[in-house]
């Protein structure tokens, strides 16, 4: 997988805020934080941000992250979505 990640990702997990990644993720991450609701295309951009930053390296070595990586391409809905950023922060992560 790590092949598949940019260099700057690997270091970078805050991805949504800058480079090519927030001209898509930005507006979704932005309106999730503010608003907490998100329609059927929000989601599925969210739940692509999602994917993208649970599997950068550097969690590689992180216990409960292979769980975590099989679970984010079931997030279809809004507690789908909570359930999943609730389980990311019990291990200390935050991707938002």
């Amino acid at each position: 997988m790590q092949g598949a990640v940019p260099q700057r990702a690997r270091t970078s997990p805050k991805c949504w805020q800058d480079g090519l990644e927030a001209e898509v993720f930005k507006p979704i991450v932005k309106q999730y934080l503010e608003h907490g609701t998100l329609d059927a295309e929000g989601i599925a951009v969210m739940r692509a941000y999602l994917r993208y930053w649970i599997n950068f390296a550097i969690w590689d070595d992180k216990e409960g992250i292979r769980d975590l990586r099989d679970r984010v391409a079931s997030i279809g809905d809004g507690q789908d979505l909570q359930s999943w950023l609730r389980d990311v922060r019990k291990l200390g992560m935050e991707p938002l």
